[in-house]
Protein backbone atom coordinates (compact mmCIF):
# COMPACT_ATOMS: atom_id res chain seq x y z
CA UNK A 1 0.00 0.00 0.00
CA UNK A 2 0.92 3.64 -0.38
CA UNK A 3 -0.07 5.45 2.81
CA UNK A 4 -0.28 9.13 3.71
CA UNK A 5 0.78 9.68 7.34
CA UNK A 6 0.05 13.10 8.83
CA UNK A 7 2.36 14.19 11.62
CA UNK A 8 5.05 11.85 10.34
CA UNK A 9 7.76 13.39 12.53
CA UNK A 10 5.70 12.99 15.69
CA UNK A 11 6.22 10.33 18.33
CA UNK A 12 3.43 8.10 17.02
CA UNK A 13 3.59 9.15 13.38
CA UNK A 14 7.29 8.40 13.00
CA UNK A 15 6.87 4.93 14.51
CA UNK A 16 3.89 4.22 12.24
CA UNK A 17 5.90 5.38 9.22
CA UNK A 18 8.88 3.17 10.04
CA UNK A 19 6.66 0.16 10.75
CA UNK A 20 4.86 0.60 7.44
CA UNK A 21 8.19 0.76 5.62
CA UNK A 22 9.40 -2.36 7.43
CA UNK A 23 6.24 -4.16 6.27
CA UNK A 24 6.99 -3.27 2.65
CA UNK A 25 4.58 -0.37 2.22
CA UNK A 26 5.28 3.09 0.79
CA UNK A 27 4.86 6.15 3.01
CA UNK A 28 4.12 9.75 2.13
CA UNK A 29 4.83 11.76 5.27
CA UNK A 30 3.14 15.11 5.88
CA UNK A 31 5.59 17.25 7.88
CA UNK A 32 5.76 20.91 8.79
CA UNK A 33 9.54 21.09 8.48
CA UNK A 34 11.30 18.64 6.14
CA UNK A 35 14.65 19.67 7.66
CA UNK A 36 13.58 17.91 10.86
CA UNK A 37 12.66 14.75 8.98
CA UNK A 38 15.96 13.88 7.30
CA UNK A 39 16.07 10.53 9.10
CA UNK A 40 12.63 9.63 7.75
CA UNK A 41 13.70 10.57 4.23
CA UNK A 42 16.78 8.39 4.62
CA UNK A 43 14.56 5.53 5.79
CA UNK A 44 12.48 5.84 2.62
CA UNK A 45 9.59 8.18 3.50
CA UNK A 46 8.53 10.59 0.75
CA UNK A 47 8.25 13.93 2.54
CA UNK A 48 5.59 16.51 1.80
CA UNK A 49 5.61 19.89 3.52
CA UNK A 50 2.25 20.97 4.90
CA UNK A 51 0.33 22.44 7.82
CA UNK A 52 -2.70 20.59 9.19
CA UNK A 53 -4.54 23.92 9.38
CA UNK A 54 -4.18 24.44 5.61
CA UNK A 55 -5.93 21.51 3.87
CA UNK A 56 -5.22 22.81 0.38
CA UNK A 57 -1.60 21.79 0.87
CA UNK A 58 -2.29 18.09 1.50
CA UNK A 59 -5.83 17.11 0.47
CA UNK A 60 -4.70 16.49 -3.15
CA UNK A 61 -2.39 13.76 -1.83
CA UNK A 62 -5.33 11.60 -0.76
CA UNK A 63 -6.10 10.69 -4.35
CA UNK A 64 -2.49 9.57 -4.84
CA UNK A 65 -2.39 7.07 -1.95
CA UNK A 66 -4.31 3.96 -0.89
CA UNK A 67 -5.09 5.01 2.69
CA UNK A 68 -4.57 7.80 5.22
CA UNK A 69 -3.30 7.68 8.81
CA UNK A 70 -4.01 10.87 10.74
CA UNK A 71 -1.66 11.25 13.73
CA UNK A 72 -0.86 14.98 13.47
CA UNK A 73 -1.46 17.15 16.50
CA UNK A 74 -0.77 20.84 16.83
CA UNK A 75 1.77 21.39 19.60
CA UNK A 76 2.58 24.42 21.69
CA UNK A 77 5.12 25.13 24.38
CA UNK A 78 4.43 25.64 28.06
CA UNK A 79 1.52 24.43 30.20
CA UNK A 80 -1.58 23.16 28.46
CA UNK A 81 -4.42 25.63 28.99
CA UNK A 82 -8.04 25.58 27.86
CA UNK A 83 -7.22 28.22 25.27
CA UNK A 84 -4.44 26.06 23.84
CA UNK A 85 -6.77 23.05 23.87
CA UNK A 86 -9.33 24.98 21.84
CA UNK A 87 -6.64 25.89 19.29
CA UNK A 88 -5.44 22.26 19.11
CA UNK A 89 -8.97 20.94 18.74
CA UNK A 90 -9.76 23.46 16.00
CA UNK A 91 -6.67 22.41 14.05
CA UNK A 92 -7.58 18.73 14.39
CA UNK A 93 -11.15 19.43 13.28
CA UNK A 94 -9.93 21.26 10.18
CA UNK A 95 -7.61 18.41 9.17
CA UNK A 96 -10.00 15.61 10.07
CA UNK A 97 -12.93 17.05 8.14
CA UNK A 98 -10.79 17.75 5.08
CA UNK A 99 -9.23 14.28 5.11
CA UNK A 100 -12.59 12.59 5.67
CA UNK A 101 -14.17 14.44 2.75
CA UNK A 102 -11.25 13.50 0.49
CA UNK A 103 -11.36 9.87 1.62
CA UNK A 104 -15.07 9.70 0.80
CA UNK A 105 -14.46 11.14 -2.67
CA UNK A 106 -11.61 8.78 -3.47
CA UNK A 107 -12.82 5.69 -1.59
CA UNK A 108 -9.86 5.59 0.81
CA UNK A 109 -9.67 4.31 4.37
CA UNK A 110 -9.00 6.87 7.09
CA UNK A 111 -7.39 5.78 10.35
CA UNK A 112 -8.04 8.44 13.00
CA UNK A 113 -6.14 8.91 16.26
CA UNK A 114 -8.21 9.56 19.37
CA UNK A 115 -7.21 8.77 22.94
CA UNK A 116 -8.19 7.22 26.24
CA UNK A 117 -9.51 10.59 27.46
CA UNK A 118 -12.34 10.22 24.92
CA UNK A 119 -13.97 7.68 27.26
CA UNK A 120 -13.63 9.52 30.55
CA UNK A 121 -13.81 7.72 33.88
CA UNK A 122 -15.51 4.32 33.83
CA UNK A 123 -14.22 3.13 37.17
CA UNK A 124 -13.41 -0.59 37.25
CA UNK A 125 -15.32 -1.36 34.06
CA UNK A 126 -13.37 -2.50 31.00
CA UNK A 127 -13.41 -0.10 28.05
CA UNK A 128 -13.86 -1.59 24.57
CA UNK A 129 -15.41 -0.71 21.20
CA UNK A 130 -18.91 -0.75 22.66
CA UNK A 131 -18.15 1.72 25.47
CA UNK A 132 -19.86 5.08 25.08
CA UNK A 133 -17.76 8.22 24.72
CA UNK A 134 -18.13 10.37 27.84
CA UNK A 135 -14.94 12.41 27.54
CA UNK A 136 -12.88 14.17 30.12
CA UNK A 137 -11.87 17.72 29.08
CA UNK A 138 -8.76 16.46 27.28
CA UNK A 139 -10.89 14.18 25.11
CA UNK A 140 -13.65 16.57 24.09
CA UNK A 141 -12.09 17.52 20.76
CA UNK A 142 -11.41 13.95 19.65
CA UNK A 143 -14.88 12.88 20.76
CA UNK A 144 -16.50 15.58 18.65
CA UNK A 145 -14.55 14.30 15.67
CA UNK A 146 -15.45 10.70 16.49
CA UNK A 147 -19.15 11.55 16.28
CA UNK A 148 -18.64 13.35 12.96
CA UNK A 149 -16.67 10.43 11.54
CA UNK A 150 -19.33 7.95 12.62
CA UNK A 151 -21.97 10.10 10.93
CA UNK A 152 -19.85 10.26 7.76
CA UNK A 153 -19.57 6.47 7.84
CA UNK A 154 -23.33 5.99 8.17
CA UNK A 155 -24.44 8.70 5.78
CA UNK A 156 -21.64 8.92 3.22
CA UNK A 157 -19.91 5.56 3.35
CA UNK A 158 -16.64 6.79 4.84
CA UNK A 159 -14.28 3.88 5.49
CA UNK A 160 -12.92 4.86 8.89
CA UNK A 161 -11.15 3.19 11.80
CA UNK A 162 -10.64 5.04 15.09
CA UNK A 163 -7.80 4.12 17.46
CA UNK A 164 -7.83 5.36 21.04
CA UNK A 165 -4.46 4.55 22.64
CA UNK A 166 -3.72 5.01 26.31
CA UNK A 167 -0.41 6.44 27.53
CA UNK A 168 2.08 5.75 24.75
CA UNK A 169 5.62 5.10 25.95
CA UNK A 170 8.92 4.23 24.30
CA UNK A 171 12.13 5.85 23.08
CA UNK A 172 11.55 9.54 22.43
CA UNK A 173 8.31 9.66 24.40
CA UNK A 174 7.24 11.63 27.45
CA UNK A 175 7.50 8.89 30.07
CA UNK A 176 10.90 10.00 31.33
CA UNK A 177 10.15 13.72 31.45
CA UNK A 178 6.58 13.33 32.70
CA UNK A 179 7.20 10.69 35.34
CA UNK A 180 10.81 9.67 36.03
CA UNK A 181 12.33 13.16 36.02
CA UNK A 182 9.45 14.57 38.07
CA UNK A 183 9.78 11.76 40.62
CA UNK A 184 13.52 12.44 40.98
CA UNK A 185 12.73 16.11 41.63
CA UNK A 186 10.05 15.23 44.18
CA UNK A 187 7.29 16.73 42.06
CA UNK A 188 5.34 13.58 41.21
CA UNK A 189 2.05 13.37 43.09
CA UNK A 190 -0.48 10.59 43.47
CA UNK A 191 -4.03 11.87 43.04
CA UNK A 192 -6.58 10.02 45.13
CA UNK A 193 -5.95 6.68 46.85
CA UNK A 194 -3.58 5.37 44.18
CA UNK A 195 -5.65 2.42 43.00
CA UNK A 196 -6.70 3.99 39.71
CA UNK A 197 -5.82 2.41 36.34
CA UNK A 198 -3.53 3.86 33.70
CA UNK A 199 -3.55 2.00 30.41
CA UNK A 200 -0.18 2.04 28.65
CA UNK A 201 0.99 0.85 25.25
CA UNK A 202 4.47 0.77 23.73
CA UNK A 203 4.79 2.94 20.65
CA UNK A 204 5.99 0.02 18.50
CA UNK A 205 3.00 -2.12 19.51
CA UNK A 206 0.72 0.81 18.74
CA UNK A 207 2.34 1.23 15.32
CA UNK A 208 1.63 -2.44 14.60
CA UNK A 209 -2.01 -1.78 15.49
CA UNK A 210 -2.14 1.03 12.93
CA UNK A 211 -0.83 -1.30 10.24
CA UNK A 212 -3.44 -3.90 11.21
CA UNK A 213 -6.14 -1.22 11.05
CA UNK A 214 -5.07 -0.32 7.52
CA UNK A 215 -5.14 -3.82 6.09
CA UNK A 216 -7.81 -5.45 8.27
Amino acid sequence: MRVLVTGATGFIGSSVSRTLLAEGHEVVGLVRDPARAADLATAGVTLHRGDMREPGGYVPLVGEVDAVVHTAQLTSGGPLTRKKMRVQNAADATATRALADACVRHGRRLVYTGGCFDFGDHGDAWIDESTSLTPSPLGEGHTAMAHELEAAHRERGLDVVRLAPGFVYGAGGLFRTAFVDQAVKGRLRCIGHGANYWSSVHVDDLAAAYVAALIG
